[in-house]
């Protein structure tokens, strides 16, 4: 048995065949029960980390043009046997559900799954800035203290950084003044993100809206500016979108 490593793109193109012509993104969403942006990043190979065993049953279940379980699976980089093959290609077929042979693989493909995701549980290193620099982004100037972070096969960790909210421009969002807010440089930001970006020097948190030809980075309090820029504004020198935010670390006071 060989080892494989998850292909986005044939994922992407057999999970577009999973769908369907005749079937919107949301519709086969709500069919498998899985949130309709999560679908869109596999589509669209945003993603570099498979998904689990569970969600791809799902998408085997509300599935067309004859894509099946395995076929999924081994797009998705599982490891399967020609026993394993056999026992996901005529599970429907076989009356038994809790048939020892299905369990059997099922428990295999599970802890495959758990050591392609043991990498996360690694913790990496990362800096807390209390400042951007415009030239070099991280200064070591603005490196106030470090924190652990999980490692991440969904974008390089060892690039990412802390950056410590300094206003409450977006308190509508749950991010208060001091708050952490863990940036992933990246230019691929999506409508409805958060990002932190540069406008002339001066670093901001905006939520990201595109509409139309326009790109509105917008706060969540109202005595805060949002900004508004055109396509062409926007490839600036003097705008900068540094990255999205992945998530918040709350510091709180007791």
């Amino acid at each position: 048995m060989t080892n494989s490593k998850f292909n986005k793109e044939s994922f992407s193109e057999l999970l577009k065949k999973a769908i369907g012509a005749n079937r919107s993104i949301s519709e086969f969403a709500k069919d498998c029960n899985v949130a309709r942006p999560y679908i869109s990043k596999f589509i669209n190979c945003k993603l570099d980390k498979a998904p689990s065993t569970d969600i791809i049953s799902k998408f085997a279940k509300a599935a067309v043009n004859d894509v099946n379980e395995h076929d999924l699976l081994l797009a998705a980089g599982y490891e399967l046997d020609e026993t394993d093959y056999f026992n996901l290609a005529f599970e429907p077929m076989i009356n038994d559900v809790d048939s020892p042979a299905i369990t059997a693989t099922r428990n295999k493909l599970k802890l495959q799954e758990q050591k392609n995701n043991s990498i996360h549980r690694i913790p990496v290193e990362v800096p807390v800035l209390s400042f951007i620099d415009p030239d070099t982004i991280i200064n070591q100037e603005a490196i106030d203290y470090y924190e652990y972070v999980p490692a991440s096969n969904n974008y390089d960790t060892s690039k990412c950084f802390y950056y410590i909210c300094d206003d409450k421009s977006m308190v509508n969002s749950r991010i208060n003044k001091g708050d952490l807010v863990f940036i992933i440089p990246t230019e691929s930001y999506q409508h409805n993100d958060i990002v932190l970006l540069l406008i002339d020097g001066e670093t901001y948190i905006r939520r990201y809206k595109k509409i139309n030809n326009l790109n509105l980075f917008q706060a969540e309090n109202n005595e805060f500016d949002s900004f508004v820029f055109t396509n062409a504004q926007l490839k600036n020198n003097s705008v900068t979108v540094i990255g999205a935010v992945d998530h918040v670390k709350t510091r709180t006071k007791l």
